[in-house]
Protein backbone atom coordinates (compact mmCIF):
# COMPACT_ATOMS: atom_id res chain seq x y z
CA UNK A 1 0.00 0.00 0.00
CA UNK A 2 1.19 3.81 -0.91
CA UNK A 3 1.79 6.44 1.61
CA UNK A 4 -1.01 8.25 0.08
CA UNK A 5 -3.35 5.65 0.48
CA UNK A 6 -2.69 4.82 4.14
CA UNK A 7 -3.12 8.70 4.69
CA UNK A 8 -6.44 8.91 3.03
CA UNK A 9 -8.42 9.22 6.60
CA UNK A 10 -6.26 12.24 6.60
CA UNK A 11 -7.81 15.77 5.76
CA UNK A 12 -6.43 16.32 2.09
CA UNK A 13 -5.28 19.57 2.46
CA UNK A 14 -4.37 19.88 6.61
CA UNK A 15 -4.68 23.87 7.83
CA UNK A 16 -3.00 23.31 11.23
CA UNK A 17 0.01 21.54 12.46
CA UNK A 18 -1.75 20.18 14.65
CA UNK A 19 -3.76 18.47 11.60
CA UNK A 20 -0.52 18.01 9.84
CA UNK A 21 0.97 16.00 12.95
CA UNK A 22 -0.08 12.36 10.95
CA UNK A 23 1.35 13.62 7.62
CA UNK A 24 4.25 14.19 9.61
CA UNK A 25 4.65 10.36 10.96
CA UNK A 26 4.21 9.28 7.36
CA UNK A 27 7.27 11.10 6.10
CA UNK A 28 9.48 9.82 8.84
CA UNK A 29 8.42 6.08 8.01
CA UNK A 30 8.44 6.60 4.47
CA UNK A 31 12.11 8.00 4.64
CA UNK A 32 13.05 5.16 6.64
CA UNK A 33 12.16 2.77 3.74
CA UNK A 34 13.65 4.56 1.21
CA UNK A 35 10.83 6.31 -0.28
CA UNK A 36 11.60 10.17 -0.25
CA UNK A 37 10.73 10.38 -4.13
CA UNK A 38 7.32 9.53 -3.19
CA UNK A 39 6.82 11.06 -0.16
CA UNK A 40 8.03 14.22 -1.80
CA UNK A 41 5.99 14.49 -4.08
CA UNK A 42 2.89 13.06 -2.91
CA UNK A 43 2.92 14.83 0.69
CA UNK A 44 5.15 17.42 1.55
CA UNK A 45 4.97 19.09 -2.29
CA UNK A 46 1.38 18.38 -2.83
CA UNK A 47 -0.38 18.51 0.96
CA UNK A 48 2.17 20.26 3.19
CA UNK A 49 3.18 23.21 1.42
CA UNK A 50 1.11 22.95 -1.68
CA UNK A 51 2.91 23.79 -4.36
CA UNK A 52 4.65 27.31 -4.81
CA UNK A 53 2.57 28.73 -1.89
CA UNK A 54 5.16 27.16 0.82
CA UNK A 55 1.76 27.08 3.33
CA UNK A 56 3.67 25.29 5.92
CA UNK A 57 6.27 28.57 5.90
CA UNK A 58 4.12 31.43 4.34
CA UNK A 59 0.42 30.82 6.02
CA UNK A 60 1.69 28.94 9.53
CA UNK A 61 4.88 30.64 10.09
CA UNK A 62 6.54 27.02 10.87
CA UNK A 63 9.83 27.18 9.81
CA UNK A 64 11.11 24.90 12.52
CA UNK A 65 8.75 22.53 11.21
CA UNK A 66 9.71 23.42 8.06
CA UNK A 67 13.32 22.87 8.49
CA UNK A 68 12.45 19.46 10.44
CA UNK A 69 10.34 18.01 7.37
CA UNK A 70 13.20 19.24 4.57
CA UNK A 71 15.95 17.24 6.86
CA UNK A 72 14.43 13.90 6.27
CA UNK A 73 15.35 14.26 2.50
CA UNK A 74 18.81 14.31 3.61
CA UNK A 75 21.94 11.88 4.30
CA UNK A 76 24.23 14.56 5.37
CA UNK A 77 22.20 17.80 6.57
CA UNK A 78 22.78 20.27 4.49
CA UNK A 79 25.41 19.12 2.22
CA UNK A 80 24.41 15.32 0.63
CA UNK A 81 20.73 14.93 -0.34
CA UNK A 82 19.00 11.41 -0.14
CA UNK A 83 20.35 8.91 -3.44
CA UNK A 84 16.88 8.30 -3.16
CA UNK A 85 15.68 11.53 -4.97
CA UNK A 86 16.22 12.71 -8.90
CA UNK A 87 18.35 15.90 -9.69
CA UNK A 88 14.89 17.79 -9.63
CA UNK A 89 13.81 17.32 -6.13
CA UNK A 90 17.92 17.27 -4.87
CA UNK A 91 17.36 21.45 -6.09
CA UNK A 92 14.13 21.33 -4.36
CA UNK A 93 15.27 20.26 -1.20
CA UNK A 94 18.71 22.12 -1.15
CA UNK A 95 16.65 25.16 -1.54
CA UNK A 96 14.20 24.53 0.86
CA UNK A 97 16.41 23.93 3.41
CA UNK A 98 18.56 27.73 2.76
CA UNK A 99 14.94 29.18 2.99
CA UNK A 100 14.08 27.39 6.55
CA UNK A 101 17.63 28.16 7.85
CA UNK A 102 17.22 31.84 6.33
CA UNK A 103 14.34 32.24 8.20
CA UNK A 104 15.55 31.00 11.69
CA UNK A 105 18.42 33.39 11.42
CA UNK A 106 20.59 30.31 10.63
CA UNK A 107 22.37 32.51 7.37
CA UNK A 108 26.17 31.30 7.37
CA UNK A 109 24.39 27.29 6.98
CA UNK A 110 22.21 28.51 4.63
CA UNK A 111 24.03 29.49 2.05
CA UNK A 112 25.84 26.29 0.83
CA UNK A 113 22.60 24.69 0.25
CA UNK A 114 21.16 27.44 -1.50
CA UNK A 115 24.59 27.82 -3.63
CA UNK A 116 24.35 23.96 -4.78
CA UNK A 117 20.72 23.97 -5.61
CA UNK A 118 21.53 27.29 -7.88
CA UNK A 119 24.30 25.32 -9.99
CA UNK A 120 21.97 22.61 -10.73
CA UNK A 121 19.23 24.54 -11.76
CA UNK A 122 21.87 26.27 -13.94
CA UNK A 123 23.10 23.35 -15.52
CA UNK A 124 19.35 22.24 -16.01
CA UNK A 125 18.86 25.28 -17.84
CA UNK A 126 16.03 25.92 -15.43
CA UNK A 127 15.75 29.28 -16.26
CA UNK A 128 12.72 30.21 -13.75
CA UNK A 129 14.03 27.95 -10.55
CA UNK A 130 17.44 29.60 -11.33
CA UNK A 131 15.96 33.18 -10.92
CA UNK A 132 14.11 32.18 -7.96
CA UNK A 133 17.89 30.88 -6.19
CA UNK A 134 19.88 33.54 -7.40
CA UNK A 135 17.07 36.35 -5.67
CA UNK A 136 17.21 33.95 -2.63
CA UNK A 137 20.81 34.03 -2.31
CA UNK A 138 21.00 37.54 -2.64
CA UNK A 139 18.24 38.23 -0.47
CA UNK A 140 20.53 36.33 2.45
CA UNK A 141 23.79 38.09 1.27
CA UNK A 142 22.00 41.52 1.72
CA UNK A 143 20.67 39.92 5.58
CA UNK A 144 24.81 39.55 5.69
CA UNK A 145 25.57 42.83 4.71
CA UNK A 146 27.58 41.77 2.13
CA UNK A 147 26.05 44.01 -0.16
CA UNK A 148 27.89 44.95 -3.29
CA UNK A 149 27.61 40.45 -3.71
CA UNK A 150 23.88 40.83 -3.10
CA UNK A 151 23.70 43.30 -5.87
CA UNK A 152 25.34 40.78 -8.21
CA UNK A 153 23.30 37.55 -7.08
CA UNK A 154 20.21 40.07 -7.75
CA UNK A 155 21.33 40.97 -11.35
CA UNK A 156 21.78 37.81 -12.30
CA UNK A 157 18.22 36.57 -11.21
CA UNK A 158 16.93 39.54 -13.23
CA UNK A 159 18.99 38.20 -16.21
CA UNK A 160 17.58 34.70 -15.59
CA UNK A 161 13.81 35.57 -15.22
CA UNK A 162 13.97 37.48 -18.19
CA UNK A 163 15.12 34.33 -19.78
CA UNK A 164 12.19 32.10 -18.40
CA UNK A 165 9.50 35.28 -19.88
CA UNK A 166 7.83 35.09 -16.79
CA UNK A 167 6.34 37.91 -15.88
CA UNK A 168 5.77 37.54 -12.38
CA UNK A 169 9.64 36.73 -11.81
CA UNK A 170 10.54 39.22 -13.74
CA UNK A 171 8.18 41.41 -11.65
CA UNK A 172 10.05 40.04 -8.47
CA UNK A 173 13.35 39.12 -9.11
CA UNK A 174 13.91 43.29 -10.08
CA UNK A 175 11.97 44.39 -7.08
CA UNK A 176 15.18 42.07 -4.96
CA UNK A 177 17.82 43.86 -6.85
CA UNK A 178 15.96 47.02 -5.91
CA UNK A 179 16.24 46.74 -2.89
CA UNK A 180 19.74 45.82 -2.86
CA UNK A 181 20.54 49.25 -4.63
CA UNK A 182 18.00 51.18 -1.65
CA UNK A 183 20.32 49.83 0.91
CA UNK A 184 23.70 50.61 -1.31
CA UNK A 185 21.91 54.54 -1.42
CA UNK A 186 21.55 54.00 -5.44
CA UNK A 187 17.84 55.71 -5.22
CA UNK A 188 17.08 56.83 -8.78
CA UNK A 189 18.61 53.38 -9.55
CA UNK A 190 16.07 51.45 -7.32
CA UNK A 191 13.35 53.75 -8.08
CA UNK A 192 13.73 52.94 -11.66
CA UNK A 193 13.26 49.08 -11.37
CA UNK A 194 10.31 49.55 -9.10
CA UNK A 195 8.81 51.19 -12.12
CA UNK A 196 9.92 48.39 -14.57
CA UNK A 197 8.59 45.57 -12.36
CA UNK A 198 5.38 47.72 -11.98
CA UNK A 199 4.85 46.62 -15.50
CA UNK A 200 5.84 43.41 -15.65
CA UNK A 201 2.90 43.41 -12.24
CA UNK A 202 0.74 44.47 -14.52
CA UNK A 203 1.10 41.98 -17.27
CA UNK A 204 1.08 39.11 -15.12
CA UNK A 205 -2.33 40.34 -13.07
CA UNK A 206 -4.01 43.49 -14.97
CA UNK A 207 -6.48 43.41 -11.87
CA UNK A 208 -4.23 43.40 -9.40
CA UNK A 209 -2.37 46.51 -10.87
CA UNK A 210 0.10 47.54 -7.94
CA UNK A 211 3.21 46.04 -6.20
CA UNK A 212 2.16 44.02 -3.20
CA UNK A 213 3.33 41.45 -0.53
CA UNK A 214 6.62 41.41 -0.47
CA UNK A 215 7.50 43.10 -3.49
CA UNK A 216 5.11 45.89 -2.50
CA UNK A 217 6.66 46.69 1.23
CA UNK A 218 10.33 47.14 -0.66
CA UNK A 219 8.46 49.58 -2.80
CA UNK A 220 6.80 51.58 0.07
CA UNK A 221 10.11 51.38 2.47
CA UNK A 222 11.67 53.36 -0.78
CA UNK A 223 8.98 55.47 -0.70
CA UNK A 224 9.59 56.31 2.59
CA UNK A 225 12.96 56.85 2.09
CA UNK A 226 11.95 59.31 0.06
CA UNK A 227 9.71 61.33 2.06
CA UNK A 228 6.41 60.34 0.80
CA UNK A 229 4.38 59.53 4.24
CA UNK A 230 0.81 60.05 2.83
CA UNK A 231 1.57 57.43 0.32
CA UNK A 232 2.78 54.75 2.31
CA UNK A 233 -0.07 55.10 4.84
CA UNK A 234 -2.72 55.40 1.85
CA UNK A 235 -1.09 52.31 0.32
CA UNK A 236 0.19 50.36 2.96
CA UNK A 237 -3.64 50.47 4.19
CA UNK A 238 -4.88 48.71 1.35
CA UNK A 239 -2.08 46.53 0.59
CA UNK A 240 -2.48 45.39 4.60
CA UNK A 241 -6.15 44.69 4.01
CA UNK A 242 -5.06 42.83 0.70
CA UNK A 243 -2.83 40.74 2.54
CA UNK A 244 -5.38 40.10 6.09
CA UNK A 245 -7.98 38.58 3.32
CA UNK A 246 -5.03 36.54 1.69
CA UNK A 247 -4.10 35.57 5.64
CA UNK A 248 -0.40 36.43 4.76
CA UNK A 249 1.03 36.12 7.94
CA UNK A 250 4.51 38.70 6.50
CA UNK A 251 2.92 41.11 4.36
CA UNK A 252 0.59 41.64 7.71
CA UNK A 253 3.93 42.18 10.06
CA UNK A 254 5.70 44.39 6.99
CA UNK A 255 2.53 46.15 6.31
CA UNK A 256 2.22 47.26 9.76
CA UNK A 257 5.40 48.65 10.64
CA UNK A 258 4.94 50.76 7.53
CA UNK A 259 1.79 52.13 9.04
CA UNK A 260 3.05 52.36 11.89
CA UNK A 261 6.55 54.36 10.51
CA UNK A 262 4.81 56.73 8.40
CA UNK A 263 2.14 57.62 11.99
CA UNK A 264 5.55 57.94 13.84
CA UNK A 265 6.75 60.18 10.84
CA UNK A 266 3.73 62.60 11.36
CA UNK A 267 4.13 62.30 14.97
CA UNK A 268 0.79 60.87 15.93
CA UNK A 269 2.14 58.35 18.36
CA UNK A 270 -0.68 56.28 19.38
CA UNK A 271 -1.72 55.56 16.18
CA UNK A 272 2.06 54.37 15.41
CA UNK A 273 2.18 52.65 19.07
CA UNK A 274 -1.08 50.43 17.42
CA UNK A 275 0.04 49.19 14.37
CA UNK A 276 4.44 48.81 15.29
CA UNK A 277 2.78 46.31 18.69
CA UNK A 278 0.78 44.46 15.75
CA UNK A 279 3.86 44.39 13.91
CA UNK A 280 6.01 43.15 15.98
CA UNK A 281 3.25 40.01 17.17
CA UNK A 282 2.82 39.42 13.59
CA UNK A 283 6.31 39.37 12.51
CA UNK A 284 6.95 36.62 15.23
CA UNK A 285 3.79 34.87 14.14
CA UNK A 286 5.86 34.79 10.41
CA UNK A 287 8.50 32.99 11.85
CA UNK A 288 11.07 34.97 9.86
CA UNK A 289 14.21 36.27 12.35
CA UNK A 290 15.51 37.99 9.47
CA UNK A 291 12.27 40.56 9.17
CA UNK A 292 11.47 40.69 13.18
CA UNK A 293 14.33 43.45 14.20
CA UNK A 294 13.01 46.04 11.82
CA UNK A 295 9.47 45.95 13.86
CA UNK A 296 11.83 46.24 17.06
CA UNK A 297 13.99 49.08 15.74
CA UNK A 298 11.18 51.24 14.97
CA UNK A 299 9.01 50.40 17.86
CA UNK A 300 12.41 51.30 19.91
CA UNK A 301 12.46 54.51 18.22
CA UNK A 302 8.75 55.14 18.95
CA UNK A 303 9.49 54.55 22.59
CA UNK A 304 12.46 56.80 22.76
CA UNK A 305 10.45 59.57 20.68
CA UNK A 306 7.51 59.13 23.78
CA UNK A 307 11.01 58.83 26.77
CA UNK A 308 9.70 54.96 27.22
CA UNK A 309 13.35 54.41 27.34
CA UNK A 310 13.51 51.06 29.45
CA UNK A 311 10.78 49.78 26.80
CA UNK A 312 13.38 51.02 24.08
CA UNK A 313 16.21 49.44 25.73
CA UNK A 314 14.15 46.06 25.96
CA UNK A 315 13.31 46.23 21.77
CA UNK A 316 17.10 47.12 20.97
CA UNK A 317 17.99 44.38 23.57
CA UNK A 318 15.94 41.42 21.28
CA UNK A 319 17.47 42.83 18.25
CA UNK A 320 20.74 42.19 19.57
CA UNK A 321 20.45 39.48 20.42
CA UNK A 322 18.66 38.13 17.04
CA UNK A 323 21.67 39.84 14.63
CA UNK A 324 24.67 39.62 16.69
CA UNK A 325 24.83 35.98 16.70
CA UNK A 326 23.47 35.47 13.20
CA UNK A 327 25.99 37.93 11.56
CA UNK A 328 23.16 40.31 10.52
CA UNK A 329 25.20 43.42 10.00
CA UNK A 330 22.38 45.72 7.93
CA UNK A 331 20.35 45.09 11.29
CA UNK A 332 23.44 45.17 13.91
CA UNK A 333 24.25 48.90 11.99
CA UNK A 334 20.53 50.21 12.77
CA UNK A 335 21.00 49.05 16.25
CA UNK A 336 24.16 50.69 16.93
CA UNK A 337 22.63 54.18 15.56
CA UNK A 338 19.10 53.60 17.25
CA UNK A 339 20.99 52.58 20.57
CA UNK A 340 23.19 56.15 20.40
CA UNK A 341 20.39 58.09 19.71
CA UNK A 342 18.96 56.28 22.80
CA UNK A 343 21.49 57.22 25.07
CA UNK A 344 21.88 60.62 23.65
CA UNK A 345 18.24 60.99 24.24
CA UNK A 346 18.47 59.66 27.82
CA UNK A 347 21.34 61.89 28.98
CA UNK A 348 19.95 64.93 27.27
CA UNK A 349 16.61 64.02 29.86
CA UNK A 350 18.52 63.09 32.93
CA UNK A 351 21.20 66.50 31.94
CA UNK A 352 24.07 64.45 30.45
CA UNK A 353 25.10 62.10 32.91
CA UNK A 354 28.57 60.93 31.31
CA UNK A 355 29.64 57.37 31.49
CA UNK A 356 32.66 55.11 32.07
CA UNK A 357 31.23 52.09 30.44
CA UNK A 358 32.62 52.73 27.26
CA UNK A 359 29.81 49.96 25.61
CA UNK A 360 27.63 52.38 27.02
CA UNK A 361 28.56 55.61 25.48
CA UNK A 362 26.32 57.06 22.10
CA UNK A 363 30.11 57.50 21.07
CA UNK A 364 30.89 53.59 21.11
CA UNK A 365 27.52 52.62 18.87
CA UNK A 366 28.51 55.70 16.43
CA UNK A 367 31.92 54.19 15.87
CA UNK A 368 30.28 50.60 15.73
CA UNK A 369 27.93 51.59 13.27
CA UNK A 370 30.21 53.48 10.97
CA UNK A 371 32.64 50.82 10.90
CA UNK A 372 29.64 48.57 9.38
CA UNK A 373 28.23 50.89 7.06
CA UNK A 374 32.22 51.14 5.62
CA UNK A 375 32.23 47.44 5.55
CA UNK A 376 29.03 46.49 3.82
CA UNK A 377 28.26 49.26 2.16
CA UNK A 378 25.51 50.58 3.81
CA UNK A 379 25.12 53.49 2.39
CA UNK A 380 21.16 54.28 3.04
CA UNK A 381 22.46 55.04 6.69
CA UNK A 382 25.41 57.77 5.78
CA UNK A 383 22.98 60.45 6.31
CA UNK A 384 21.94 59.25 10.04
CA UNK A 385 25.47 58.67 11.05
CA UNK A 386 26.88 62.38 9.94
CA UNK A 387 24.18 63.57 12.22
CA UNK A 388 25.16 61.23 15.06
CA UNK A 389 28.42 62.66 14.59
CA UNK A 390 27.76 66.33 14.65
CA UNK A 391 25.09 65.88 17.62
CA UNK A 392 28.11 64.04 19.68
CA UNK A 393 30.12 67.59 19.71
CA UNK A 394 27.50 69.32 21.75
CA UNK A 395 26.40 68.23 25.19
CA UNK A 396 22.75 69.15 25.08
CA UNK A 397 22.15 67.29 21.18
CA UNK A 398 19.05 69.33 19.35
CA UNK A 399 15.64 67.06 19.38
CA UNK A 400 15.34 67.26 15.45
CA UNK A 401 18.42 65.40 15.43
CA UNK A 402 17.71 62.49 17.30
CA UNK A 403 15.02 61.43 14.89
CA UNK A 404 15.46 58.98 12.51
CA UNK A 405 14.35 57.36 9.21
CA UNK A 406 11.75 54.27 9.77
CA UNK A 407 12.46 51.05 8.52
Amino acid sequence: MSCTEKNKAVKDLPDTLEEMQTLFRSIEHGCLIGLQQEILDNIVKTRIQRGDTMFLNKRIGAFSDALSVVAKFFENPWIEVSRYLDNDSAAYVLNNAGFNLRGLGRLTEALEPMLKACKIRESQKNWRNAAINHSNISELLLCLGKIDESISHSEKSVKLSDQSLNPFHQMGKRTTLADALHEANFIDKSYSLFNEALKYQIEWMPDTPFLNALAGYRFNNLLLTKGDTDLVLQNSMKLYSFDKENKKLLGLGLYSLLIGSAYLKKNLYDSSLFWLNHSVISLHSAGQKIMLPRGLIARATLHRHTNNFKLAHQDLQEVYDIAEPSGMRLHLTDYHLEMARLLLAENTAYFYQATTDYKRSPQYHINEAERLIKATGYHRRDQELTELKQTILTPYPPSDLLSSPIA
